[in-house]
């Protein structure tokens, strides 16, 4: 039962007699939110939950959000963002490891990387950035050096095992 109260349209409501509730929707507004990383392939977490490797695009409500990137080899970035409009962020991530192989001739050396043994060479292995110390044992030839790996080291490196004394 509603009626006019004024020739504008305006109509006032009378109280209702049946059980039927309405509930109100909250609206919340969805917007599209690009993130591109560099180097590409990091996975985009916002709030805990995995929205792809980037690129991606995804729909997320308006709001502020913790957004992490998580890449391999990479430093984890964290990020406060607030969703309030469509749009991209293009996010450097820094590389804190590479993975170096360690070859000798003859093959077959005992590699220490730090003092921990990392098996038999030809040896594929994920080195932090940093200066780092190499042994490297063939029966009665060792060779110790300490090495300094960055992001311009390069993926390989090669020895050649002679024999030494006192080295």
């Amino acid at each position: 039962n509603t009626q006019s109260i004024s020739g504008k349209g305006t109509k006032k409501a009378e109280p209702s007699h049946n059980k039927t509730s309405v509930k109100s929707k909250k609206i919340t507004e969805s917007i599209q939110t690009a993130f591109v990383s560099i180097p590409q392939g990091a996975e985009v977490i916002v709030n805990g939950q995995s929205k792809g490797k980037t690129p991606v695009i995804f729909s997320q409500q308006k709001g502020l959000y913790k957004v992490e990137l998580t890449k391999e080899l990479y430093y984890d970035t964290t990020l406060i963002i607030n969703f309030d409009k469509n749009q991209k962020f293009d996010i450097p991530i820094k590389q804190k490891a590479k993975i170096v192989t360690i070859n000798t001739k003859p093959e077959g050396s005992a590699l220490y990387l730090d003092g921990e043994n990392k098996g038999t060479t030809p040896v594929k292995l994920v080195v932090n950035f940093g200066k780092h110390q190499i042994r490297l044992v063939n029966g009665k030839y060792t060779i110790k050096k300490d090495i300094l790996f960055s992001e311009k080291s390069p993926p390989k490196l090669n020895f050649k095992m002679n024999p030494f004394v006192n080295y």
